[in-house]
C-alpha cells in the first residue's frame, strides 16, 4: 500500500515522502482495518512532533492523528457496529502512536477500536471529507465547554471562530444554548454568521503594526 513517510524534520510541504509500504495485517482481537478515504494535516501534530528531540522520532515515520475510512475487516472482539464490512466510520490514533511512527496518512491502518473508532451517524455518511477532520477538533471544543461549563443564557466570546477548533466551540456553544460572539477575520465574518453567532466581530487587516483605522 501507499503511505506518505517523513524522512526528515520540516514542515509537511517539503519533508513528506510518498512510499509503498506492506499492508497491515489481518485484524486480530478488537482491532478494526479501515481503508482511509481523508485524513487532515493538523498544525498541532506537526508542531507536535517537530517539539520532541530528534533521537526519539522513528525514521519514516506516518504522521497523523485521525482520519475518515470504511472498515475493511474487525477482529472477533471488536464492537458489532464495526465489524461489518463497508461500515463508514471516524478513527483517531492516540499520541504515543503517532510519536512511534504509526499514524494514520495511509492507505488502510489498523487500530484497536477501543482507540475512538466510531461509525459514522447519518447526517455525516455523505460528508467523508468534514467527518475526517472531526474528530480532534471536536473533542478539544467539546472538552473546553466542559471545563468551562457553558449552560443555557451564558455568553461566550469565542475567539478565532472561523478555525477547526472555533466552528466546533460555536456550534456546541450554541446547542447548549448560549449567546455566541465570535470573532474571526474579516474574509470570514459570513462564514462565522453562518454557523449560527449571535454576533460577529471581524477583525481589521493590519498594516504595519497598526490597524487600517490608525
Amino acid at each position: 500500500m501507499r503511505a506518505w513517510t517523513r524522512p526528515r524534520r520540516g514542515p509537511y510541504r517539503t519533508s513528506l515522502r510518498l512510499t509503498t509500504i506492506p499492508t497491515p495485517s489481518p485484524p486480530v482481537g478488537s482491532e478494526v482495518l479501515i481503508k482511509v478515504s481523508y485524513v487532515p494535516l493538523n498544525p498541532g501534530a506537526l508542531a507536535m512532533i517537530s517539539l520532541l528531540p530528534a533521537f526519539i522520532t522513528v525514521q519514516d515515520a506516518i504522521p497523523e492523528l485521525e482520519c475518515s475510512g470504511t472498515v475493511v475487516a474487525a477482529g472477533p472482539n471488536a464492537p458489532a457496529e464495526l465489524r461489518e464490512p463497508g461500515t463508514l466510520v471516524t478513527a483517531f490514533r492516540d499520541v504515543p502512536s503517532v510519536v512511534r511512527g504509526k499514524g494514520l496518512l495511509a492507505e488502510y491502518v489498523k487500530i484497536p477500536a477501543e482507540m475512538s473508532v466510531m461509525p459514522l451517524p447519518e447526517g455525516l455518511r455523505g460528508r467523508m471529507k468534514e467527518a475526517g477532520a472531526m474528530t480532534g477538533v471536536g473533542q478539544t471544543a467539546l472538552k473546553m465547554i466542559r471545563t468551562a461549563g457553558v449552560k443555557a443564557g451564558d455568553v461566550v466570546l469565542v475567539n478565532g471562530a472561523s478555525g477547526g477548533v472555533g466552528v466546533m466551540l460555536v456550534q456546541l456553544c450554541k446547542w447548549a444554548g448560549a449567546r455566541v460572539v465570535g470573532i474571526a477575520s474579516g474574509g470570514n465574518e459570513e462564514f462565522v454568521k453562518g454557523l449560527g453567532v449571535d454576533e460577529a466581530s471581524a477583525l481589521l487587516p493590519i498594516s504595519d503594526g497598526k490597524t487600517d483605522n490608525g
